[in-house]
Order: C-alpha cells, then structure tokens, then sequence
C-alpha cells in the first residue's frame, strides 16, 4: 500500500527550477498518479482511493490511464458540473474563493462549510490548518491552485465507457444527502449503472473515524474484488 502527497503539498516538493503548467494541472496530477503505479507495481493493475479533490485525480485518471486499475473508487468528488444545479455551484465555488482572497481561509473555510453542507467537517478542518497541528500552506496552495479548476473541470465521463466497470463510489453516512460531492456519485453511479457504498462518518470520516472506515472499505473492497477476505 502507498499513500502519497500530490506535487505541491506538504513533502512533495516543487523544484524551484521546474515548470508547472497549471492550465493542465489536474492532468498532471493523474499522469503523476500513473507514473506511481508503474514504479511501485510494474506490470500489476492497481487499486486506485481518491477522496475529495483526489477523487477527481481519481476520475480524470480514469479517463486517461483505465489500463493500470485494477478498482478505482472515488470518495464523495465535488465534481460540480455533473450536476443538473452545476450553474447555480459554480457561482457558489467562485463567492467561497473571493471570501478567502478578501477576508483569508478561515471565514472562507465557514462559507465552505454552508455551501458543502458540511458545517459538522469545519472544526476538523479548522484544526488541520492550525500552525501546531499541520501545515497552513496546503490550505493556500489548494485555494490557489485546485479549489476553482478542479471542482469546475469538465469531467468526459464518456471516455471511460467501456471502463466503467472499474469504478465504485463512496460516500459518508453522515454526509448530507443533498451536497453536491454526495450528489456527484451518485450521479456518476446512475450514468455507470453501478452503486455507491457507505462509509462510515462524513466527508472526513477518514479522520473522525479511521478505524471504523478502514474496516468499511476493507468491505467495499472484498466484495468488489474478493481480495480483502480474511484480512
């Protein structure tokens, strides 16, 4: 098993001497995912856990790499323009992003957390952006670079037709029904004729509840592959 930091956070260093061309960033961020899996397990299909903005890495490397998955499952995507409402989200995204350029990331974070219906996520956020607890500069790097492209990209789900077997969405137990990552794959799932397993916790469940989530997608995984039994 790996987990990785994406280019640009925390450990995953960009040189001061290399280019990065942000228009294609998301693409960038699935070749890198690509590049990863070939090292780590040549010539082995992978199974693939985005969540969040990584569960849109997940998606796009699903569209430009399907041969080196083995499963890939997508843990609530904000992929707005899925959606039917992705209009009205779009102007949602850009009035969250001009909070934080007009008045910084925590009373922007507060509106992300109403508009996302996530209101009961804050305080673990929150928490994750403290100078005692994690780094403040993921946050910054992820308004800056990721929190307009990648929520407003324009997924071609039709590219991975003949691929969609390998997908699976995930969702919180306590996420709200109506926001738009849980929306996302459950629309995702309607155009797949595939289904969305539940998790436990919220959108962060990972970190709320890391325990109990782990044991949930060991399910998802055994019955979606039947390589988890016994462990």
């Amino acid at each position: 098993m790996a987990i990785y930091d994406r280019r640009g956070f925390s450990r995953s260093y960009l040189s001061a001497t290399a280019t990065q061309n942000y228009t294609n960033r998301l693409a960038t961020d699935a070749d890198d995912v690509a590049l990863l899996i070939k090292h780590l397990s040549p010539g082995m299909p992978a199974t693939v856990l985005g969540t969040s903005s990584g569960a849109l890495v997940a998606l796009e490397l699903l569209t430009r790499h399907p041969s080196i998955l083995r499963t890939l499952l997508t843990h609530e995507p904000p992929a707005l323009k899925l959606l039917p409402d992705s209009a009205t989200l779009e102007v949602g995204q850009r009035e969250i992003y001009d909070t934080y350029h007009s008045f910084s990331i925590p009373p922007a974070l507060a509106k992300f957390g109403t508009y996302y219906k996530a209101e009961n996520d804050i305080p673990t956020f929150q928490s994750s952006l403290d100078p005692k607890n994690g780094d403040f500069g993921n946050a910054q790097y992820w308004f800056e670079r990721e929190f307009l492209q990648y929520p407003l990209h324009n997924l071609d789900l039709d590219l991975v037709t003949k691929d969609k077997h390998l997908w699976r969405g995930v969702n919180g137990k306590r996420t709200n029904v109506e926001a738009p990552h849980y929306r996302a794959n459950l629309e995702i799932a309607g155009r797949f004729g595939a289904k969305v397993d539940i998790l436990v916790g919220s959108h962060v469940g990972y970190a709320s509840d890391p325990v109990e989530w782990a044991k949930d997608l060991l399910v998802v995984l055994a019955d979606r592959e039947g390589v988890m039994n016994g462990l």
